[in-house]
């Protein structure tokens, strides 16, 4: 599979990891037609997404392991992150919330940088090598993280861009490839 595909399928993966934590953690239940939808969903990406021609016999497990942790971890995340803010006091808003998770990511983040990317960043800036791809990408993303959180709102939004939200990454992967 090319990279895009292997990004591709890791994402849909992540939603199956989401729906497994959250049967065990949130004790949700799904219904045998979801799970069909969720396998379908993964089927369809490897389908379309696999080189079939293409025989690789040397499979790095090192990366493959840290592909399916990081599945593990992000779809464990989410449920957490979930669990968090619907267990949570009351009287603690969902805007608090977000702050007290995003404050300590995005400081971590930076101290990393800094260790890391000094010198480039001194040199060039943080947004060096950005493209016009990169910022549509930003922004597919990022559209799609407010709808989510709009989503999780209401039903009627969860109607409205369902299918927006599940192919949100697929086509910035598909105009890249």
């Amino acid at each position: 599979m090319k990279p895009t595909a292997d990004d591709s399928l890791r994402s849909q993966l992540k939603i199956l990891a989401t729906a497994i934590f959250s049967i065990a953690i949130l004790k949700k239940t799904i219904s045998g037609r979801k799970w069909i939808a969720l396998c379908m969903l993964i089927l369809g990406t490897v389908v379309t997404q696999a080189n079939f021609d293409y025989v690789q016999n040397n499979v790095n497990s090192l990366g493959l392991g840290a592909a399916i942790c990081a599945v593990l971890t992000s779809g464990l995340a989410g449920v957490l992150c979930e669990y968090l803010l619907k267990a949570g006091s009351g009287n603690v808003t969902m805007s608090i919330r977000n702050v007290q998770l995003g404050v300590p990511s995005c400081l971590l983040g930076l101290v990393a940088l800094h260790f890391q990317e000094n010198e480039a960043l001194l040199s060039g800036g943080f947004f060096q090598g950005f493209t016009s791809w990169t910022w549509t990408v930003i922004f597919l993303h990022s559209l799609g993280r407010v709808l989510r959180a709009i989503i999780s709102e209401s039903n009627l939004y969860k109607i409205a861009f369902g299918p927006y939200i599940i192919s949100d990454s697929l086509f910035p992967q598909a105009a890249c490839s």
